[in-house]
């Protein structure tokens, strides 16, 4: 029996080795995002096979939006389909999200507001104090 087991292993070998046959190549996949924090890429990295197509999602944490990517990819959809040619290293790049604040008194001797108007990032708390001009009140 070891005999066959032998002879059949040999016959393997010179099979594929008469064919070409090789094991398949495998790329490495690594990603990253900037900032730290400010989302995640799915898949992160791995091992995929020569020629294999991988769809990489790049999901913003709260008060973040995707901006685009980098390293050995350019594009700026969320979602990218890529060729596993070569090993890769792929950056999602990430933004906070800002919003203007326009603020305004009725009454322009009436007051002042403060902070006055301005641009602030998505998440923080901002206080406005109003203060009344002598003769005036805060309605």
């Amino acid at each position: 029996m070891k005999r066959y087991t032998l002879l059949l292993v040999i016959a393997l070998i010179v099979l594929s080795m008469s064919f070409g046959c090789q094991p398949a190549q495998k790329m490495q996949l690594a990603s990253s995002v900037t900032p730290k924090g400010g989302g995640t890429v799915n898949p992160g990295g791995g091992s995929f096979e020569k020629g294999s197509k991988i769809t990489l999602i790049a999901t913003p944490a709260q008060y973040y939006r995707f901006d685009g990517w980098g390293g050995d990819i350019s594009d700026d959809t969320d979602r990218v389909t890529i060729t596993m040619d070569s090993d890769k290293n792929i950056v999602a790049s990430f933004k906070k999200i800002t919003y203007n604040l326009q603020l305004n008194v009725n009454a322009p001797d009436g007051g002042r507001l403060d902070p006055q108007s301005g641009t602030y990032e998505a998440g923080n708390q901002v206080t406005v104090t109003a203060t009344p001009a002598s003769g005036y009140r805060f309605d």
